[in-house]
């Protein structure tokens, strides 16, 4: 249901519905129908959770992220080439076409999630109740932390994103083919990163490999704003290769942390909490980012004798808040660290 809404009827949408006003608001209620679905029936993440024991955890995160990024950049590949050589007015049957390739391959992915053998459940009641959904995870002082930091992260890494990608394409003047070229290279850190990362997380803890990427993310954002049609090609490529660089670290110590204040029961009260809350960050984020964006309109900001448009000025105030988030990260590190009273004994008693 998720999948059908959320590519066909906004595949649909401007076919069936004419005006601009129509158009805002059924995807408004395309974007909050799908999430409430997403929201209401969390239930793949707690049945595939027991088999993503801590000693393949990494492994598996390592092959799943290379599958699904060699996959989605030759497929981007061969659409950005195909897209910049296509009339303007031709774009969108070609963007249509691929929505419907998605939808087949989202079905296929459906079957295969079924596949594994579903777990016997564990949870404090035989009754569960909705309002277990908040009460619960907001009740367990270990995930609340969880929740707290990937939450801010979320609230402030998405602050330019709604703007991003037109701003590199108008203002940078930057080819659909060369971001997804860029993209494209990512597997190749992942590849010969994630060994790296996954000694570093086994040596130095989650909290310190966080707080590591989000040093080296502020200063990656913070060059990223002064990106223009003259320094692209080496500045957002450095930019870009060094967020790339880091990806896996941050994937590693985000699981790591998400997985080890996860409690052995109510799994999937909390793993609905935990989607709810994050998809809630970016949707405030991405709001609060367009208002500035809203606000600032065409006035710029002078900085270093450039000329700063609103999304550089989304993107400066990102780094500050992520090198912010950096320092709660560092508070909270023994309380992040600290394994669970009620896994520990789960453990020891299997």
């Amino acid at each position: 249901a998720y999948y059908l809404i959320n590519i066909i009827g906004i595949t649909l949408l401007p076919q069936l519905v004419q005006g601009e006003g129509g158009r805002v608001t059924g995807l408004i209620i395309i974007v909050f129908t799908s999430h409430a679905i997403n929201f209401l029936f969390n239930g793949y993440s707690p049945w595939h959770m027991p088999y993503i024991t801590a000693d393949v955890r990494n492994t598996f995160f390592t092959v799943q992220t290379l599958v699904s990024n060699i996959s989605s950049s030759i497929v981007m590949l061969i659409a950005s080439s195909i897209l910049d050589t296509i009339p303007e007015e031709g774009r969108l049957g070609f963007i249509t076409t691929l929505r419907y390739a998605a939808f087949f391959i989202a079905l296929v992915d459906v079957y295969l999630l079924q596949v594994p053998k579903e777990p016997t459940y564990l949870a404090s009641t035989d009754r569960p109740k909705m309002i277990d959904i908040f009460r619960r995870p907001l009740q367990d002082k270990h995930f609340r932390i969880t929740l707290l930091v990937l939450g801010l992260y979320q609230l402030f890494a998405n602050l330019p994103a709604s703007a991003l990608s037109a701003w590199l394409l108008e203002e940078v003047k930057v080819s659909y083919l060369y971001i997804t070229a860029v993209d494209a290279t990512f597997f190749l850190f992942v590849l010969f990163t994630s060994r790296i990362w996954n000694w570093f997380l086994h040596k130095k803890g989650a909290c310190k490999i966080m707080i590591a990427v989000l040093l080296s993310e502020t200063l990656a954002v913070g060059a990223y704003a002064f990106v223009n049609h003259n320094n692209y090609l080496w500045l957002m490529s450095l930019v870009r290769f060094t967020q790339h660089f880091f990806s896996m670290a941050w994937s590693f110590g985000v699981n790591h942390i998400y997985y080890e204040t996860m409690p052995p029961r109510d799994q999937t009260a909390h793993t609905a909490f935990y989607s709810l809350s994050q998809h809630l960050m970016v949707f405030i984020s991405m709001t609060i980012g367009t208002s500035i964006l809203s606000a600032m309109g065409d006035r710029t900001v002078t900085l270093f004798g450039q000329a700063l448009t609103s999304v550089p000025v989304l993107q400066l105030t990102k780094a500050i808040l992520l090198l912010l988030l950096a320092g709660i990260i560092f508070l909270l590190r023994k309380r992040l660290d600290a394994p669970r009273a009620d896994t520990v004994a789960a453990e020891e008693s299997t």
